[in-house]
């Protein structure tokens, strides 16, 4: 391993929750003998310091004498690996069929032959019931070793032609699911850049599509993570074409698929949840909050349901999405009573939170919907104030969401009647998302400089009649300010 740096090792440590140092403490000292070794003193210096300062890092460990400090970074950093795979053993199916296979040669090195064919057996059950098929060609080929251990050769050979076919078979089925990954992380890509046609016009990309989704009947597909790929990406393709009431019914189909083969839900619980949080974000865009309320219950579900398969941080990640999801509905829904229970509830009032964001975007996109709610209740100074919390730190400007709420506090601050800064703001705006390159926020600057300028309702509505279509085109999910729906609410819109 090439020498880890002071900050990495920093960063690891202050992202281990308190169990997960409990559990560190317990796996380390079982390699320990006597007192306290060097990588363990090293863990604890580290662990101290409540904001990263190199120097006094240096300082405290230049104190323990340790002989080879860089030595003992490494191994601190691969010991802290170890013992989060050891942690989060328990919560993986992946992780266990690992395990029994390495228990397997440690069985086959012994000549434990029948040892061996019990385990498989297990490893077998647990791959077929869990649809992981990823492992299938590692087992087939422990399977082939055993059978070469006992038997007549006509039937040890029958039985590896068996193992060879299934073998043959997995590996298209792999196949497949690669493309499937392919084809949903290429739209993932086109959803955010300019230049998505590039990526749609480019042949091995129409090549995938066509084969494995537009060239496929429903009925044809494959049962197991196959099926659902398919599901997830026929989603894509019809978001992709605008056609959100398609995407929703098969979003449906998917979560009716999964409610009836619970195993693929509890093989992979953290794709059940993206599955669920789409599904929501559609309901928003077909405006079926309903049915978007009873994903949001499904989702809250999940820990009592399914609590021995979550980690940690996926259980943190569910009760962030109940609370950002259901606060997105009640608002899109204008639903003031509520949302204002679920505020007051939720003690947000004095702008205090508990939340333990599991990254970044997820926090900006929490502050961006508080913001978009209290500006639903008319409370625009309290929006203003969650509103700065997004825009007034650098760590966000790399998230998506960063340029959508630039073009929020202008319109929160039109709200308020800052006319003279509302003017500033959008000659400044206009010269940052110029040199971005960014047409989208220019046309929405331009709406709201009509609206700033234009006190004639009519003249208005007919001046951006063809702009207000064109924004309401866009995906009503976090990173976007419906402008349409906000003239509907002032009496302004049709």
């Amino acid at each position: 391993m090439q020498n880890i740096n002071s900050a990495d090792i920093y960063d690891l440590i202050a992202s281990l929750s308190q169990t997960e140092k409990a559990h560190f403490r317990k796996y380390a000292n079982q390699h320990v003998k006597g007192g306290k070794n060097d990588y363990m003193r090293l863990f604890d210096v580290f662990d101290k310091q409540k904001q990263y300062n190199e120097q006094k890092i240096n300082q405290a460990a230049g104190g323990l004498k340790i002989r080879n400090i860089s030595r003992a970074k490494n191994y601190l950093y691969d010991v802290i690996l170890k013992a989060l795979v050891s942690y989060h053993a328990g919560h993986s199916i992946d992780a266990e069929i690992r395990e029994d296979l390495a228990m397997v040669e440690v069985l086959w090195n012994r000549s434990f032959y029948e040892s061996c064919r019990k385990m498989l057996a297990r490893v077998r059950r647990t791959i077929i019931r869990y649809d992981r098929k990823i492992f299938l060609i590692e087992l087939l080929d422990w399977e082939s070793r055993l059978l070469t251990k006992s038997g007549t050769e006509v039937k040890t050979f029958d039985k590896l032609l068996v193992n060879r076919h299934q073998a043959i078979e997995n590996l298209n089925r792999c196949i497949a699911q690669v493309e499937y990954d392919f084809v949903g992380r290429s739209y993932s890509l086109s959803f955010r850049s300019t230049h998505d046609s590039l990526i749609k016009s480019n042949p091995v990309f129409v090549n995938s599509l066509q084969s494995y989704v537009l060239g496929l009947k429903e009925s044809e597909v494959d049962q197991g993570d196959i099926k659902i790929s398919y599901y997830l990406i026929c989603i894509l393709y019809h978001i992709s074409e605008n056609r959100y009431h398609d995407a929703g019914q098969v979003a449906n189909k998917l979560l009716d698929y999964l409610l009836a083969h619970e195993d693929h839900i509890i093989a992979n619980l953290y794709r059940y949840v993206i599955v669920l949080c789409n599904g929501i974000l559609l309901s928003c865009e077909t405006h079926d909050f309903e049915q978007g309320m009873q994903y949001v219950h499904r989702l809250n579900h999940l820990e009592e349901q399914y609590g021995k398969y979550c980690s940690e941080e996926l259980t943190q990640i569910i009760r962030t999405e109940v609370f950002i999801q259901t606060l997105n509905l009640l608002t899109l829904g204008g639903r003031k009573i509520d949302l204002q229970r679920f505020i007051q509830a939720s003690h947000l009032v004095n702008e205090g939170h508990s939340w333990v964001f599991p990254d970044d975007t997820k926090e900006a996109i929490y502050y961006i919907c508080v913001s978009r709610a209290y500006f639903e209740l008319g409370h625009f100074k309290q929006a203003l104030q969650w509103l700065y919390k997004l825009v007034s730190q650098k760590r966000f400007e790399s998230s998506y969401l960063f340029s959508n709420a630039l073009v929020f506090e202008v319109i929160i601050h039109h709200e308020l009647g800052h006319i003279e800064l509302v003017e500033s703001r959008i000659r400044a705006l206009k010269r940052y998302f110029k040199a971005k390159g960014n047409k989208y926020k220019l046309d929405l600057l331009k709406i709201i400089e009509k609206m700033a300028k234009e006190q004639d309702t009519a003249k208005l509505l007919k001046a951006l009649s063809g702009d207000l279509e064109k924004n309401h085109a866009i995906l009503h999910n976090f990173a976007k300010f419906d402008i349409k729906r906000w003239l509907n609410a002032k009496g302004l819109g049709s």
